[in-house]
């Protein structure tokens, strides 16, 4: 996940009959929502209901806050107990891992080749090295990144079934980039099990919209202006869809003055300047916080034409510098389906 924020826009809900978009039919709904601290942000849940559903909705909300738990202590590279702790001091050890992380792992491998290679959950020591030589004012020396990136590569990572994993000796694998992405889409999954289907997660940005909102229209969501923290670059509206926002204009490394991105290339070792921001609409969370990085390292370019080449379902908007102080937007054909401002 990316230094960028998204913003849900009109949080207010009118309980009981409102007038859906002008048609006869009536959208009745309550509002459950509660906000909690997991992976290192807060967490949203908001579930739309009928009145008959009340019971349903509050033991729904209580699984997926234990869904949220679980990942949080599964995935946390901060914490020693944690499988993915476990697994970067393991020496090059077999270490048997809880489901969900066999499970993001394997997501892990095949986003390589998705993204051509630049999306890698071992890229973790590149960043390590890039933030330590920050600190001392000076930019990695081509041979510490080539040292580096001897130990950058999720092809190493070998899944040898039963839920057991090891990597090579050095290696270090942070889920930080898709573990919320992929949380928001385990929660959606256990509310439409309990028979709910109008919802928003929003895990830090990470954005999942089920259904309509609580008056019966599409959710809204706001995506941040890069040059005004109080500004919105756009909104767009969901419906069965994820969101996710990754950019440079929050999170970067000063060296000397100069500005580097916190997002690394692990196929070259450096930090890829020109792109913003990178907004990208999905049918699922996990996919949507991959890709939105992704296109972050790609560019509008390249960017576009992957987000494109998945087909229905998928659009990106991004906004890179153009040359004169200014922002430049770049947008995929089926992005305007979703833009409302």
């Amino acid at each position: 996940m990316g230094g960028a924020k998204v913003v849900r826009l009109g949080a207010s809900v009118v309980v009981g009959a409102v007038l859906f978009f002008g048609m006869s039919r009536v959208f009745a709904a309550e509002r459950l929502q509660e906000v909690r601290p997991y992976l290192g942000t807060d967490v949203s849940v908001t579930i739309c209901y009928e009145v008959k559903e009340k019971d349903g909705a509050a033991l729904a909300i209580k699984s997926v806050w234990q869904k949220f738990s679980d990942i949080h202590a599964h995935m946390n590279a901060f914490d020693p107990a944690s499988d993915v702790s476990l697994l970067n001091s393991s020496s090059g050890r077999a270490v048997i891992v809880h489901n969900d992380v066999d499970r993001l792992l394997k997501m892990s491998k095949n986003y390589v080749g998705m993204t051509r290679g630049v999306f890698d959950v071992t890229v973790g020591p590149l960043i390590a090295l890039w933030s330590r030589s920050g600190k001392v004012g000076r930019i990695p020396t081509a041979e510490e990144i080539r040292e580096t990136k001897k130990f950058v590569g999720a092809q190493q990572i070998e899944l040898l079934g039963h839920s057991r994993v090891r990597i090579p000796q050095g290696m270090r694998i942070d889920l930080g980039g898709n573990a919320a992405g992929f949380a928001a889409d385990e929660a959606a999954e256990i509310l439409r099990g309990a028979g709910l289907r109008n919802f928003l997660i929003d895990a830090g940005g990470e954005i999942y919209a089920g259904g309509r909102s609580c008056t019966g229209r599409p959710w809204r969501v706001g995506v941040h202006d890069p040059e005004g923290k109080n500004r919105l670059a756009d909104v767009v509206e969901l419906k069965d869809r994820a969101l996710s926002t990754s950019g440079s204009y929050e999170k970067y490394i000063e060296i000397n003055g100069e500005r580097w991105p916190h997002i690394v290339n692990p196929l070259t070792g450096y930090p890829e300047r020109g792109v913003v921001s990178a907004t990208v609409i999905a049918l699922h969370a996990v996919d949507a916080d991959v890709l939105s990085t992704t296109l972050c390292i790609l560019g509008p370019g390249p960017g576009l034409k992957l987000i494109e080449d998945l087909g229905d379902g998928y659009a990106a908007m991004m906004m890179t510098q153009d040359g004169l102080g200014g922002l430049k937007e770049h947008a995929t054909k089926g992005y305007a389906v979703f833009s409302v401002k």
